[in-house]
């Protein structure tokens, strides 16, 4: 909802405080999508992606000190 609000509504994209709000919102979505897909896959099929490939498990740990 804040992507759709401070991307559409004009007078919102003027300050630069609502940009930083923008692109925090877009970061934290990226964040919950990586961290979602791991743990839905790790519930439903009881496979743990971090074991299998080292490229998902290094994205994962990426993400967790990079966006939190």
């Amino acid at each position: 909802m804040n992507i759709f609000i401070f991307s559409n509504v004009p007078t919102s994209r003027k300050t630069l405080s609502s940009f930083y709000f923008l692109i925090g919102s877009i970061i934290n979505i990226v964040y919950i999508l990586i961290n979602l897909t791991t743990r839905i896959i790790n519930a439903i099929y009881l496979i743990d992606l971090t074991n299998y490939s080292r490229i998902w498990c290094k994205i994962v740990n990426f993400s967790i000190c990079a966006f939190s």
